[in-house]
C-alpha cells in the first residue's frame, strides 16, 4: 500500500505542476459555467400559464372547486386564473391565445354530485398550450374523482348491503 501512496503523490506534484491541468480542471469548467449562465435563461422550465375558470353551477361542491382547488392553483408561480362570463367567453379566449386552457363548470354539477349522479367538468384547451390543456385535465379529473369517490363511500357506508357471507371453517 506504501507503494501506490508514493505514485500517487508523484503523480499529483506532476499535475501542479504542469499549468496545463489547472486550466483544464479549474478554468475551463468556470469559464463555461459563466458563458452558459450568460447564454442560459435564468429557469427554463418556468412557463407562465393563464387559465379561466366558468361556475355555471354556482353551488357549493362547484364552489369548493373554484375558491379551494383553483384558489391554491392560482397561488403557484406563473399561473394566473380569471373569471369567463360564460363557456362561450371562455372557449373564445382559449380559441384566440387569451388563456391556456379553460374550466367549464356546468350548471346542475352540485346537484348531480349530491344525488349521486355523474359529474364532469370540461376542459378546453389552446391548440398552443398542450401541457397547460392537460394540467387543467388532470386538476379537473381529480376533482371530478375525488367527489365520486366521496359520493361511493357515503352510499357505502349508508347502504352496505347483504355484503359477502362470512362462515366459519
Amino acid at each position: 500500500m506504501p507503494r501506490a501512496f508514493t505514485i500517487a503523490r508523484k503523480d499529483l506534484r506532476q499535475r501542479i505542476r504542469d499549468r496545463s491541468a489547472i486550466v483544464l480542471s479549474i478554468v475551463a469548467p468556470l469559464g463555461l459555467s459563466a458563458l452558459l449562465g450568460a447564454v442560459l435563461p435564468e429557469d427554463e422550465d418556468a412557463e407562465s400559464h393563464r387559465y379561466a375558470v366558468v361556475d355555471s353551477d354556482g353551488g357549493p361542491v362547484a364552489r369548493g372547486f373554484v375558491e379551494d382547488v383553483l384558489g391554491g392553483f392560482d397561488r403557484e408561480a406563473g399561473t394566473t386564473i380569471v373569471t369567463a362570463r360564460s363557456a362561450a367567453a371562455a372557449e373564445r379566449m382559449a380559441e384566440e391565445g387569451d388563456v391556456s386552457a379553460a374550466w367549464i363548470v356546468p350548471a346542475g354539477f352540485s346537484q348531480a354530485v349530491a344525488a349521486g349522479g355523474a359529474a364532469r367538468i370540461d376542459v378546453i384547451g389552446n391548440a398552443d398550450s398542450p401541457i397547460a390543456t392537460q394540467i387543467a385535465e388532470a386538476v379537473a379529473g381529480a376533482f371530478v374523482a375525488e367527489a365520486n369517490a366521496v359520493r361511493l363511500s357515503v352510499v357505502t357506508a349508508i347502504n352496505p348491503g347483504d355484503g359477502p357471507a362470512i362462515r366459519p371453517t
